[in-house]
């Protein structure tokens, strides 16, 4: 009869292995995504106006005339196209900057990281195995460029599939097909929503406005 201890290694080797697999299979995918926002960025850093208020910037730069504390005299110019430049990219892309930022594959890194070195506790790494594993995301770009605020509270929340995020029709697209509703915290709503998404074969969701 095979002992406790015994069984216990046979399953944390198991885990291992699997674990393994699971982190190959999710770096790819990371380092995919993240290459797709990086080469998203360049195509709107290659915009023409976008192209001419970085050189005004970088001439601005090259001023060097400083107030007493170290400060350019150009700074509220400066500013004034990195809003423009904000602004621009904005209009061509409401998920902007999110939608140029890479992240996903450096917080796996970092993580991989404290794995191997043994830093993450038992229950920090039971979840970090379910984020792993985890199939969906949620996106809550759209949802934060019309509330200017990030998705929290108790409410009626509302997510849906990709591509109809900002152009849903509640006389056009399914309840329960092309979006779903959840009322209670966000917390609660973004777990069921997850659920209902792997049930309908979406990888990625979105937080309705």
């Amino acid at each position: 009869m095979i002992t406790f201890k015994d069984l216990t290694n046979k399953i944390t080797l198991a885990l291992d292995e699997v674990s393994g697999a699971l982190l190959g299979r999710y770096i790819q995918k990371a380092r995919k995504q993240d290459s797709d926002k990086i080469a998203h960025g360049q195509e709107l850093d290659s915009d023409p106006k976008i192209v001419a208020l970085k050189a005004k910037r970088s001439e601005l730069y090259s001023r060097k005339e400083y107030t007493r504390t170290g400060e350019s005299k150009h700074r509220g110019a400066i500013d004034k196209t990195r809003e423009k430049e904000k602004s621009l990219k904005q209009k061509k892309d409401p998920n902007y900057p999110e939608s140029v930022t890479p992240k996903r594959y450096r917080g796996i890194e970092r993580a991989v990281k404290k794995l191997q070195s043994g830093k993450l506790t038992d229950e920090t790494f039971i979840s970090f195995k379910e984020y792993i594993t985890e199939e969906v995301e949620v996106s809550s770009d759209t949802y934060r460029f019309s509330n200017t605020k990030n998705p929290s509270g108790h409410g009626s929340w509302i997510f849906t599939r990709d591509g109809i995020q900002h152009s849903l029709d509640f006389s056009k697209h399914k309840k329960d097909e092309d979006w779903f509703e959840h009322r209670g915290t966000f917390g609660a709503a973004k777990t069921a929503a997850k659920k209902w998404a792997r049930s309908k074969g979406h990888s990625y969701i979105h937080v309705a406005p």
